[in-house]
């Protein structure tokens, strides 16, 4: 056949989103035998397709690019506007959703009180909250993991592909602090790093405000802390670990100070440890030798 036979075909794309997606669907149609021109819009999320083939064969090739597509039917702008308008206030809904339960999220926990490993009623209110989000995160973002699903089946990466890493990531990270709140290891110690060389004393002090039935490790470079069963710390190492032990805290100010205010936090113990010193996390005291 002549390029004369060719035929002319308009074909919206569901997922085209960026640059990234609209390679593999060039691709796909211009390695299709039969076809002559292509020519991508990604903002209307249409091709135009010249060819001696069926809409059929051209919808397959777009999906064997991991995208759907179908023949776009004759509108009128007045029809394309009203549905444009429709998805976007769709698009507009979705982003209250998620901005607004985001917030209220952050709200929360600012102000509830720190999960522990035994359940409770914060521990059932926090996976309520996981929970919710999930549903959340169905609603208003499924079509970024769908697009990530489509692009890992044609061994490509696209816009949703980094989307759904990120969210998906941060969410399965979130379900494992709500359902096993540090890893299971241990709920009795916030541990900082880099600790001395980068000055985050007050840092530490800050959580420790909030939390005051843990104690707080500051482990320096080159340095670990290994926690035996019978809860026992023993530092390992060319640095130091600082415990901060506030089990005797009888005041502090943190909950009524105003922002950039200074904060007074009265019996709160401090110990630095060196290589073979040990603590015991069980009756809060440091020593040379474990037992000593």
């Amino acid at each position: 056949m002549t390029k004369a036979n060719s035929a002319s075909t308009l074909l919206k794309i569901d997922g085209m989103h960026c640059a990234s997606c609209q390679r593999p669907i060039e691709k796909a149609l211009r390695d299709t035998p039969g076809v002559s021109d292509v020519s991508v819009n990604l903002a209307s999320r249409e091709v135009n397709v010249d060819s001696t083939v069926s809409s059929d064969v051209l919808v397959a090739a777009i999906a064997g690019a991991g995208f759907e597509a179908v023949v776009d039917p004759i509108q009128s702008l007045e029809e394309n506007d009203r549905a444009n308008q429709a998805n976007f206030r769709k698009l507009i809904l979705k982003t209250a959703l998620a901005l607004g339960s985001g917030v209220l999220l952050m709200l929360y926990g600012m102000f509830s009180p720190a999960i522990e490993s035994g359940w409770n009623l914060n521990h059932a209110a926090w996976l309520l909250i996981a929970l919710l989000t999930s549903g959340v995160m169905y609603y208003t973002g499924r079509h970024f993991f769908i697009g990530a699903y489509q692009s890992l089946k044609t061994r490509s990466a696209t816009m949703d592909t980094l989307i759904a890493l990120g969210t998906g990531t941060a969410w399965l990270y979130s379900m494992v602090v709500v359902l096993a709140p540090g890893l299971g290891l241990t709920n009795r110690v916030i541990i900082d790093q880099h600790f001395n060389k980068r000055g985050r004393l007050g840092r530490l002090l800050a959580a420790l405000s909030f939390n005051p039935f843990v104690c707080g490790l500051g482990i320096d470079e080159n340095t670990a802390a290994f926690i035996a069963p019978d809860g026992v710390m023993e530092v390992v190492g060319h640095g130091t670990v600082t415990v901060v032990d506030p089990a005797d805290l009888r005041h502090s100010s943190m909950s009524y100070v105003r922002k950039a205010e200074a904060v007074s936090l009265i019996g709160l113990k401090l110990h630095v440890l060196a290589h073979g010193s040990h603590f015991n996390l069980e009756t809060r005291e440091a020593t040379l030798e474990k037992g000593s």
